[in-house]
């Protein structure tokens, strides 16, 4: 939706088969009747920091994007996966950029970078090191886990489901 058109020739997500988009990115988007869910491994094509990369993160998508698209160089990591291997993906212009890459700011060094960039960019002095989004995550899922522990009745629950 960001590019200039979106073209649905099998009516996959609309009756309308082809729309304008917003028009942000020099790219058209050709959805297809399957969806593509994989794994993936991605550099930017400008990189600040080599040692932070690849990026981890996956891809939901339906179909082909064409046109000024070249953000990041893509590895699929995901078995029996039909087709592509490594290909680009993404584009930007001017200070909008899109990507097909679901988790990239999970990745705690480009994040970082993407946002030195931005404070460069408006004569601020770059942030250091912040906190690991991994670590964060998996405190928050941790103590999820004891929340649930310490407040639900497991007996009941399993008595629920006939177990």
């Amino acid at each position: 939706m960001l590019g200039r058109k979106i073209y649905d020739p099998d009516g996959v997500e609309s009756p309308h088969i082809e729309m304008d988009g917003l028009g942000l990115l020099d790219i058209e988007t050709t959805f297809a009747a399957e969806k593509s869910t994989r794994r993936v491994e991605a550099v930017p094509m400008k990189v600040v920091r080599e040692n932070d990369y690849p990026l981890k993160g996956y891809e939901i998508h339906m179909g082909e994007t064409t046109g000024d698209v070249g953000l990041f160089r893509v590895r699929n990591l995901s078995p029996n996966t039909k087709g592509l291997v490594s290909y680009l993906d993404g584009s930007e212009k001017g200070n909008c950029w899109g990507t097909y890459i679901h988790g990239v700011f999970d990745n705690d060094g480009f994040r970082r970078d993407l946002i030195n960039n931005l404070r460069a960019k408006r004569g601020l002095s770059p942030l250091g090191p912040c906190c690991s989004y991994p670590a964060v995550k998996e405190r928050a899922i941790d103590s999820l886990a004891e929340m649930v522990k310490s407040h639900i009745d497991m007996d009941a629950v399993k008595g629920m489901v006939g177990l």
